[in-house]
């Protein structure tokens, strides 16, 4: 059940937002096909030459989040902020790792801030929805 909570976050998050360079979509593409480690050494390689690109910071801690390397997710996720404290996806990306860890709470809250961020994101609604319920 977990399982799929969490990928239909991923599904969400990922489909929340366009993906514009051909990198990050072969990397897209490459996980949507069973091809992980394809997508994280496309992701890897592309950072090592972009390491402030939050979009593939974004992209590869929601896969991190699928794999249940809620590290590399975090890890990502703080940088991302960091670099780009205005964007309302990494929230809800936080809010999405923080659910799968339970820590409901603290995921309602990130998905608050990142709807303060992006009001109406009808993703990050649908993720609190069911923060709340699980709360």
């Amino acid at each position: 059940m977990k399982t799929i909570f969490l990928l239909s976050l991923f599904y969400f998050s990922t489909t929340a937002f366009a993906i514009d360079d051909d990198k990050l979509k072969s990397a897209e593409d490459a996980f949507n096909s069973g091809n992980n480690s394809l997508a994280f050494e496309i992701l890897n390689d592309y950072l090592e030459i972009n390491p402030d690109d939050v979009e593939a910071l974004i992209l590869r801690a929601n896969f991190s989040l699928v794999k249940g390397d809620f590290s590399t997710a975090h890890s990502d996720l703080t940088d991302a902020e960091i670099i780009s404290p205005k964007d309302g996806r990494i929230f809800s990306s936080r809010g999405n790792l923080l659910m799968a860890v339970d820590k409901v709470n603290d995921a309602i809250s990130n998905y608050k801030k990142s709807l303060e961020l992006d009001p109406g994101n009808l993703s990050v609604l649908n993720s609190l929805a069911i923060a709340y319920f699980k709360n």
